[in-house]
């Protein structure tokens, strides 16, 4: 079981990397 919520945890993760990645800039601006 935990296996399997690891694994849905990094596909979160991976799914919200882009979106992170996009907010960065304008944090840091």
């Amino acid at each position: 079981v935990k296996q399997s919520v690891a694994l849905a945890l990094t596909c979160i993760v991976f799914a919200a990397l882009p979106s992170v990645l996009g907010f960065l800039p304008l944090w840091l601006t």
